[in-house]
């Protein structure tokens, strides 16, 4: 069996020999790659309106990823929005006719999951009228909306919006001669004309191009319409979105520097810790030695997670603050007991002992002869010591005790347990971030694994 290397560039030579060193690195490489493009693909300003439920409204809820649309056309959609719109004016007196006219394709073969209207109204005194109708394309005109908006940004869900349901009960009842208690606006608009078009299960969807027409009547010269049309799908952008309509891609892309930023940074500065004070104590002395190793067994033993969530139902804490808290309950630990067994067996080493005879001071020794001999090994403890702090950061935020202003994998899985995805099949809500979670440790995991291939003598192949 031949000895372990102890030179940097040699432990890392061997490591990229290894498959397990190679397959750590490529999807180490991939997570880092995904935490460099996120500013760019998702900047700050975005992730900072995580929280701000008004800033994703124009996405639709809980939709899956968009690609589902190729896999399963038959039951996935995306979303159309139309606000293109022609206009023609004309006055008949002080009364000015605004008609506004934009029309879509309507190609899916299942009905939207909703429909939104978006009115931006502008006038000086009195509210215009507004009437909209949605011209379909086997002739048939709708009425979907009329009243008088306020000004600024007016939100009608025709799903939701009583006087929208109530035109389209009014339009079934003089069609049918039926008034169901109950309407969905997203089928009966887009469902061929019959007696079934209000019902999800048995109406077909009517394919074509649709009209949407709006007259407006102004009073005054300054009245402005600017209407939007949304007609949501059930799927959308990379990750999908969740029931706040969050687009997903911003959590999951957020929540790579996170977790590297969190772990790396713990895990090397707590190993750091843990091997110098460890090697110090058994370097000078008895008295030290014992110390360290006490602390080291009392450190062990305290629950730092019931701790953490204590400290940060108290303080309200933000991700620096959890990881200075992680760092101050981990001074000593794990890697100090590993450091003392490494020192007792180095000091007998015969370059200690030559540098003993010629007076080198145990300072000078522990710096530049000791701690340099256990790099490699600080490595290995590195690599499996960051899934630790990734996993309880994630643990953290899935309890909801995490960084409140910015998304993490974990706090993603925490809101999709909240709102029960997965016995409600919203499985991207949970496996996209639980995948991201498993890559990344498992990249740390197996990098670990081959450092201590290299390093430890029971494992190295012969």
């Amino acid at each position: 069996m031949s000895a372990p290397p102890t030179g940097l560039k040699q432990v890392f030579r061997e490591v990229l020999r290894s498959k397990t060193g190679v397959i750590g690195i490529i999807l180490l490489l991939f997570i880092t790659s995904l935490a460099l493009l996120t500013p760019f693909v998702a900047p700050f300003d975005i992730a900072k309106k995580w929280n701000d439920i008004q800033w994703w409204s124009d996405n639709p809820v809980l939709a899956a990823p968009g690609w589902m649309t190729i896999i399963m056309p038959d039951k996935y959609s995306t979303t159309i929005i139309l606000d293109e719109f022609s206009s023609t004016t004309t006055q008949q007196g002080d009364i000015r006719i605004i008609t506004l006219t934009g029309s879509f394709r309507y190609s899916f073969r299942n009905f939207p999951s909703e429909i939104k209207l978006v009115l931006d109204a502008d006038y000086e005194v009195q509210k215009p009228q507004i009437r909209i109708t949605l011209s379909r394309p086997d002739g048939e005109d709708i009425v979907i909306f009329q009243g008088l908006p306020n000004k600024g940004e007016n939100i009608v869900n025709l799903s939701l919006d009583p006087q929208s349901q109530d035109l389209i009960v009014s339009y079934l009842f003089s069609n049918f001669g039926v008034a169901p208690s109950a309407v969905y606006p997203e089928v009966v608009l887009f469902a061929v004309k019959d007696a079934n078009m209000n019902d999800r299960m048995k109406a077909s969807v009517l394919r074509g191009i649709y009209r949407l027409n709006i007259d407006v009547i102004a009073f005054d010269d300054k009245t402005d319409v600017k209407p939007r049309l949304y007609v949501y799908g059930n799927a959308f952008g990379l990750f999908g979105t969740d029931a706040f309509r969050r687009d997903l891609i911003v959590g999951i892309m957020w929540g790579a520097p996170i977790a590297l930023a969190f772990g790396t940074i713990a895990a090397v500065v707590t190993v750091l810790l843990q091997v110098i004070i460890g090697a110090a104590g058994t370097w000078f002395g008895t008295r030290s030695d014992e110390l360290v190793q006490r602390a080291a067994d009392f450190f062990l033993i305290i629950p730092v997670l019931p701790i953490l969530i204590l400290v940060n139902i108290i303080y309200g804490i933000n991700i620096w603050a959890l990881l200075g808290w992680v760092i101050l309950f981990s001074l000593v630990g794990v890697s100090s007991k590993v450091a003392r067994s490494m020192v007792l067996q180095i000091r007998e080493e015969q370059y200690i002992e030559a540098a003993i005879s010629y007076g080198a001071s145990k300072k000078r020794m522990l710096f530049l002869y000791i701690l340099p001999r256990m790099l490699p090994y600080m490595f290995a403890l590195i690599a499996l010591s960051a899934p630790i702090y990734i996993f309880l950061e994630a643990a953290l935020s899935f309890l909801g005790l995490g960084d409140p202003n910015i998304p993490s994998w974990g706090r993603i899985l925490g809101d999709a347990y909240g709102e029960g995805a997965l016995y409600l099949g919203y499985w991207w809500w949970v496996i996209f971030p639980a995948l991201m979670i498993i890559l990344v440790s498992l990249g740390f995991t197996l990098l670990a694994y081959s450092f201590d291939k290299v390093v430890n003598p029971r494992l190295r192949e012969e």
